[in-house]
């Protein structure tokens, strides 16, 4: 069973024939603007598998439960893995297992379900850079 079989509104008809995913188009690609917008290096991670444009070829992407975006902060000094949810919903088994593997590697983390949230968290995790920098210059 797969997700949009248990979530069935995750997905709708869209007029050029393809499914609309709400998560990608309420969440992720407002959160991918901002970040156009704020100079920040933003990269979608995308997984399943893919059909090539000159053959029928097929590529696999990213494994199951790799994190949405990845966003470079550089004023920061990391880069932030970015997991784009609807409202209400949590992480699902794969996706909190990569946050453990996320957390683990030293990358910072942020599960947002609106830009704003997103935004919130960024600006948390820079405080967080600079007083561990401002504390290690002085020590």
């Amino acid at each position: 069973m797969t997700r949009f079989d248990r979530l069935p509104w995750a997905r709708e008809q869209r007029k050029g024939g393809g499914l609309k995913n709400w998560e990608t188009s309420e969440v992720m690609e407002p959160i991918r603007e901002t970040c156009r917008r704020l100079h920040l290096r933003c990269e979608r991670n995308n997984t399943g598998l893919a059909r090539g444009l000159k053959n029928s070829s097929v590529m696999k992407l990213h494994t199951a439960g790799t994190w949405d975006l990845e966003v470079y902060v550089p004023d920061a000094g990391c880069s932030v893995m970015v997991e784009c949810k609807m409202p209400g919903e949590g992480l699902e088994p794969a996706q909190a297992e990569w946050g453990g593997i996320y957390r683990a590697c030293g990358k910072e983390t942020i599960v947002a379900t609106s830009v704003h949230e997103f935004l919130r968290g960024l600006d948390l995790i820079r405080e967080r850079r600079s007083q561990c920098r401002s504390v290690s210059r002085t020590s």
